[in-house]
């Protein structure tokens, strides 16, 4: 009964924090399709057929400077970083997290 409820309590905080990060108006208004069909029009024409680009902006960071979220989450607070490194382990997704707000940044 605990392995189950165990179980059960881990897979609706995915669940929960998932949603989070990707059903949002910013992150549904930029998937691909969209961003193909308004083109260079409201877009960097250098960022339309970008991977990287529609990972950041098709997912959200949230609370990225606390660590209680970062475990609470899994480290799903750093959704970007996710996305753009999905083979890095969560536990260094926070390392990375500077780098990519300084490459968006530019």
């Amino acid at each position: 009964a605990a392995v189950t409820l165990h179980i059960a309590t881990l897979g609706i905080l995915f669940a929960v924090f998932s949603q989070i990060n990707h059903l949002n108006e910013a992150s549904l208004d930029s998937d691909m399709e969209t961003r193909l069909r308004q083109g260079s029009k409201t877009r960097d024409p250098r960022l339309v057929n970008s991977w990287a680009a529609a990972q950041v902006e098709t997912s959200n960071n949230f609370a990225a400077q606390s660590w209680f979220w970062h475990i609470l989450s899994n480290g799903l607070n750093h959704q970007i970083e996710h996305h753009l490194f999905p083979g890095l382990n969560h536990a260094h997704l926070h390392h990375v997290a500077p780098v990519v707000r300084e490459t968006c940044a530019e």
